[in-house]
């Protein structure tokens, strides 16, 4: 069974004025997990001209649920009250007589387990490592939901979701208390006083750091999570937050970093999240570009930022993303790029200095001085080593341009939202992030 409509308007990013070859990409919103119920709509977003005919098909050709619904306007498919049977994945087909072509999208969807409950929290930890079947006579009456007593064909995410999912909206100018129902959500220390979020994820500081440095973190956190919902979910459902030191603060004042050796209150201006720490953090001098700050030459937070979508959504959210990392760093290790870099330390600097020179961020010298060499542009970083663009760019697909923190033009800025294919699903209105 399929649905056609007629599209009476181009895509996001189409040029108008003359005809171009036809693209699409399927989307999923809210989000590819969902619960029982809720309202889903799938989205088939396209550029190309003349304007396109959609098709809506399901994998080995199932019927469209029932309550399935398309847009005649944007060719959209809206299922009202999703059940578990209507999971899998779905083809859009965009025809515009000229070319035909399709793309996919699935989802899974959480049914209602309020019936079955596993009586630890333990029981998901215990399923995985093969006690359903070591130790049955004790695992199936006590975890049933965890072993697949009553949903057998429960999908795993449904287990794992901690804080859940991301929002839509942001707040990045009134900076005010850290929110009750906040601080005790994520368990925050009493050093945090001033708060923002992004998509719901907080930007927090103490009481004697400048507002303007938390509005600029606030930024850059919606710049970096903007290209993929399901990366920002991630980071958000991991109890994931930034945090801004005071230029007279140290790296051991973060409370998730107290207990760290006293070392690297001297040599940290900043440190990666991840799901055991999960918080991002940078500098006030940094991100406030100071004239006498000793890193000025580069964007610190952006970099550790970077380690933070790694930890807690890349690595995650995308199969096999760590070997494939791994992979293309040993081999630009074996075949001598980055020699006498800071990119060549780990694998994991190799991916945070990559994402640097992706978005123009990054210090240049020439010859290497130990920390950079030449390669600091989005430009260059692909002809000198394309794999590791090729994975920056699977995780930042809208190729946005950041607003420089020493240049700070966002009213003449926009960033894309959730792109695939070369396609965004909306823009943001760099003049509207600080309104």
């Amino acid at each position: 069974m399929s649905t056609t409509t007629q599209a009476t308007t181009s895509s996001l990013l189409t040029t108008p004025g003359r005809p171009r070859a036809l693209r699409n990409a399927a989307m999923v919103r809210p989000t590819r997990l969902v619960n029982e119920g809720e309202q889903l709509t799938l989205l088939c977003l396209t550029a190309g001209s003349p304007p396109p005919s959609f098709t809506w098909t399901r994998e080995n050709s199932a019927a469209l649920p029932g309550a399935a619904v398309v847009d005649p306007v944007t060719g959209t498919l809206v299922i009202g009250g999703v059940r578990p049977e209507d999971d899998g994945m779905y083809t859009c087909t965009a025809d515009n007589g000229v070319d035909v072509v399709t793309s996919n999208v699935s989802f899974a969807v959480c049914p209602d387990i309020s019936g079955c409950s596993d009586s630890s929290k333990w029981c998901p930890n215990w399923a995985n490592s093969g006690e359903c079947e070591n130790n049955p006579g004790w695992m199936l009456p006590n975890c049933p939901l965890s072993c697949g007593v009553c949903h057998p064909d429960l999908p795993s995410e449904c287990l794992t979701t901690k804080r859940g999912r991301s929002w839509d909206t942001w707040e990045c100018s009134n900076v005010t208390d850290v929110p009750d129902e906040v601080r005790t959500e994520l368990n925050l220390d009493t050093f945090y006083q001033k708060y923002l979020h992004a998509y719901g994820i907080p930007i927090l500081g103490s009481s004697i750091l400048p507002d303007d440095a938390l509005r600029r973190c606030c930024y850059d956190v919606l710049f970096m999570l903007a290209d993929r919902r399901d990366l920002r979910d991630s980071y958000f459902n991991v109890y994931g937050r930034a945090a801004i030191m005071a230029e007279s603060e140290v790296t051991l004042d973060v409370p998730e970093h107290s207990n760290m050796d006293p070392i690297f209150n001297t040599r940290a201006r900043g440190l990666g999240g991840t799901t055991s720490f999960p918080v991002s953090t940078g500098a006030e001098e940094n991100v406030l570009c100071y004239q006498h700050d000793s890193l000025r030459v580069e964007d610190i937070f952006m970099h550790e930022f970077a380690h933070g979508v790694h930890n807690m959504a890349a690595k995650i959210v995308i199969p096999d993303f760590n070997a494939r990392l791994e992979a293309a760093y040993q081999d630009a290790m074996a075949n001598g790029r980055f020699a006498n870099t800071y990119a060549a330390d780990t694998v994991f600097e190799y991916w945070a200095e990559g994402v640097q020179s992706y978005f123009d961020v990054n210090h240049e010298r020439d010859p290497p001085d130990g920390i950079h060499n030449h390669v600091n542009t989005r430009e260059e970083l692909m002809v000198y080593d394309p794999v590791l663009y090729n994975l920056v760019h699977e995780v930042f697909p809208c190729e946005n341009r950041v607003v420089k923190r020493c240049v700070k033009d966002y009213d003449a800025s926009e960033i894309k939202v959730d792109c695939e294919n070369g396609l965004a699903r909306t823009l943001i209105d760099g003049s509207t992030i600080f309104n």
